[in-house]
């Protein structure tokens, strides 16, 4: 499963299509309310269709991006946040440092 905020690969035939998930819904689940079937909403920059607008995703078609953003990254996306005035974008910034930074300290 996938989280918000996750940068992904979304592969359609020979496609493949760098973006982020920007929200998962499950649209199937057991008895037990486990879920069975997940759709993500799931956003690129990429030129595909009117790049605005979201695109859903089966999980199957998706997959971990290996490229990773560096602290000094983040740091650059907040202050762009910070000018745009986007509070919810800067937070999960936030929130994405401190995982990278936990993630080089336990490496070192």
């Amino acid at each position: 499963m996938f989280g918000n905020g996750e940068w992904v690969i979304y592969k359609a035939g020979r496609t493949s299509i760098l973006g982020w998930i920007s929200e998962a819904k499950v649209i199937a689940s057991s008895s037990s309310n486990e879920p069975i079937k997940t759709m993500y909403q799931f956003y690129t920059k990429q030129r595909v269709l009117n790049g605005k607008q979201p695109l859903l995703a089966n999980e199957d078609d998706l997959q971990t991006s290996k490229a990773r953003l560096k602290e000094s990254d983040i740091r650059a996306l907040q202050e762009l946040a910070l000018l745009t005035k986007d509070k919810q974008w800067f937070m999960e910034l936030s929130r994405l440092r401190d995982k990278v930074g936990i993630r080089k300290n336990v490496s070192n």
